[in-house]
């Protein structure tokens, strides 16, 4: 028997001619409109200006590099010996640029990464390199989170020389902190 031709037409989404699912547009995915070449589109073209405002900013060359360093580290399953070995590369990126790098949001979870699971030796060069800012780092939005870590980890280590130097940097400026 032969369609009404009253009848109401099928919505999209059903089966199509050839007997396979179509999707919610009724476009089978043969007639779909090929995507634009890679060097054509808005879209692009923000991409592209993104990583260009992106790499004119300081530190633009150690950031990427850091945070996926840091992306790595953050897993709980990581084993002690890798932890060291990103800790080690970690560090090595981040040789003296801890004072900027604290100041920003991303890249001060990796300096507290460093703090927390870094040997004595590399927390004692994080607290030399921070120690002359330490009071405009309390003060920053991201960076006091550092600080926080960096008191916490030098009350428990046995050597009481980054505890006085950051106790010494602290002194005279409770008052502001506050």
């Amino acid at each position: 028997m032969p369609p009404n031709p009253k009848s109401k037409p099928k919505k999209a989404g059903g089966k199509g001619a050839d007997g396979k699912p179509r999707g919610k547009g009724g476009f089978k995915s043969s007639k779909r409109p090929a995507a634009p070449p890679a060097n054509e589109g808005p879209a692009n073209k923000k991409r592209r200006l993104k990583q260009e405002r992106r790499s004119a900013k300081p530190h633009a060359d150690v950031v990427g590099r850091v945070l996926s360093l840091w992306n790595d580290l953050r897993e709980k399953t990581v084993a002690q010996e890798t932890r060291e070995q990103l800790i080690g590369e970690v560090v090595a990126a981040m040789q003296g640029r801890y004072h900027g790098m604290c100041l920003k949001h991303d890249t001060s979870r990796a300096v507290q990464a460093v703090v927390m699971w870094g040997s004595e030796a590399q927390v004692d060069g994080v607290v030399a390199e921070v120690e002359p800012g330490i009071a405009e780092l309390s003060q920053s939005p991201y960076a006091h989170f550092v600080v926080f870590k960096l008191i916490k980890r030098v009350a428990v280590q046995k050597t009481e020389g980054p505890r006085k130097r950051l106790v010494r940097a602290l002194r005279g400026c409770m008052s502001r902190l506050a």
